[in-house]
């Protein structure tokens, strides 16, 4: 193989995979570039996932990655990926393989792979297909590998800007969103109900007695009595919710288009989901309640924090009598 350190990327590559802000648009920039270096009708990339390689995206009409099989059942993909070497297919119809004649019969004739290789991980492979047999030179597989070398390091770029902001949004202990993650979705929900006059509601969620819970059992069946909260609350929002742990035992939703009465009905089945099962941990069974304080946005007021403060004053009052439930502020005119 030609030295890789002698080949010129095209500046349209770089521009548009550097200026990618997500890994899925790092990939489709890459896809897209690809068959139009070569002059080629399809381009295509995978990524190593629990083992195997996922197609991650795609520019193009015709089957490709994981369609392209060996005779053994290996696709070529994975063979590049498995011994790191880049491989032309200058007529895929003389391999003789059945899939091969598919892909002939949608337009690709010829084939060229490379490893998408990033210091001493290989992380998946870069693909590009033309209609025409004999396509393809060992120049173009040379630009090829060096294309897939770039292109490989901006993923694992991208991979570590994308891990350093999940951790910045998420609950080191939960998984969960974190305060910080909670108020950013909390002031688009504001900005959203002051544009379009959309609705959303407020929980703050409390473990009851959890000092004695922490006493009674040790700060380790705490934080499982934590996890095991967020887990259950997890289960009962929808995708378009936010549940954040905010500090200790307290957490907080946010309710995309609910007003108080859904939101309150909402807030009651998580408290009974949590009250109905006790928490096991390590043999034992601990028995956990929440109280939770409901609110709906008002029109009238100055941002979330006084949404928040309605749904506190009470969480407060549940607290105050008994626990183990829920009590809504009251909406004193309409949302909308």
């Amino acid at each position: 193989m030609k030295d890789l350190t002698h080949v010129t990327l095209p500046l349209g590559l770089i521009d548009s995979v550097s200026g990618a802000e997500t890994m899925d648009a790092v990939f489709q920039a890459a896809a897209d570039w690809v068959p139009r270096v070569f002059d080629a009708s399809t381009g295509s990339i995978t990524l190593e996932r629990d083992g195997g390689l996922e197609v991650r995206a795609f520019q193009g009409g015709c089957i490709f990655g994981d369609a392209v099989r060996m005779d053994d059942g290996v696709t070529k993909a994975e063979e590049v990926f498995r011994t790191r070497q880049p491989t032309i297919l200058h007529d895929i119809l003389k391999d003789d393989c059945p899939v091969h004649e598919m892909l002939a019969e949608n337009g690709c004739r010829s084939m060229m792979l490379a490893p998408l290789i990033s210091g001493k991980n290989c992380l998946g492979t870069l693909h590009v297909l033309h209609r025409d047999p004999n396509a393809f030179t060992h120049k173009d597989l040379t630009t090829l590998c060096a294309m897939a070398r770039w292109i490989a390091g901006r993923i694992q770029i991208q991979q570590q800007i994308e891990r350093l902001s999940l951790m910045a949004r998420t609950d080191a202990l939960t998984s969960a969103a974190n305060r910080h993650e909670f108020l950013e979705q909390a002031q688009k929900m504001m900005a959203r109900y002051e544009r379009l006059a959309v609705p959303f509601s407020l929980l703050v969620v409390d473990i009851d007695h959890f000092k004695d819970i922490n006493d009674g059992y040790g700060h380790a069946a705490g934080d499982a009595v934590i996890c095991e909260i967020a887990r259950r609350a997890a289960a009962q929002v929808r995708e378009t919710d936010c549940f954040a742990r905010i500090g200790g035992e307290e957490f907080a939703g946010l309710l995309d288009g609910t007003e108080l009465g859904a939101a309150m009905m909402m807030a009651e089945r998580l408290r009974m989901v949590i009250a109905r099962s006790p928490v096991s941990f390590r043999g034992k069974d601990i028995n956990v309640t929440v109280s939770i304080g409901v609110a709906e946005v008002l029109s009238d007021e100055g941002g979330i924090e006084q949404t928040m403060g309605r749904a506190d004053a009470k969480l407060y009052k549940a607290k105050q009598a008994g626990r183990n439930r829920v009590l809504g502020a009251e909406v004193l005119e309409p949302c909308r």
